[in-house]
C-alpha cells in the first residue's frame, strides 16, 4: 500500500532566472522563466495531480512574490517536481 503524502512544490523550484543556491531544483533545460501559478495548477491537472496554490514568500528569495502547490502523491518529490518543469516547458512552447 502506498502512502499519499503532500508535497510541496514551491514556484522558484521551477525558475530559470534564479541560480540553485536560491532554490531551483531542475536543471536549466527544463526549467522556465518565472512560472506563474496558473500554468503550474493547470500542468499538475494535465498530469492527474489534486493540487492547491498558496501564496507565500519563499525564504531564499523574499523579494519576489511567489507561492507553493501542495500536491497529494505518492511518488517521489524530485521526479513530481520534473514532470511538473517538463510540462511547463512545453506549455510554454506551445507544441502538443
Amino acid at each position: 500500500m502506498e502512502v499519499i503524502k503532500n508535497r510541496i512544490i514551491w514556484l522558484p523550484y521551477l525558475d530559470c532566472s534564479l541560480k540553485r543556491k536560491y532554490g531551483r531544483r531542475v536543471s536549466l533545460n527544463i526549467c522556465i522563466d518565472n512560472p506563474k501559478p496558473d500554468e503550474v495548477l493547470e500542468v499538475c491537472k494535465k498530469l492527474g495531480l489534486e493540487c492547491n496554490y498558496v501564496e507565500k514568500k519563499y525564504p531564499r528569495v523574499w523579494f519576489k512574490n511567489t507561492g507553493f502547490v501542495v500536491v497529494k502523491t505518492s511518488g517521489k518529490k524530485s521526479d513530481i517536481v520534473k514532470s511538473i518543469a517538463r510540462e511547463l516547458k512545453i506549455l510554454r512552447s506551445g507544441y502538443r
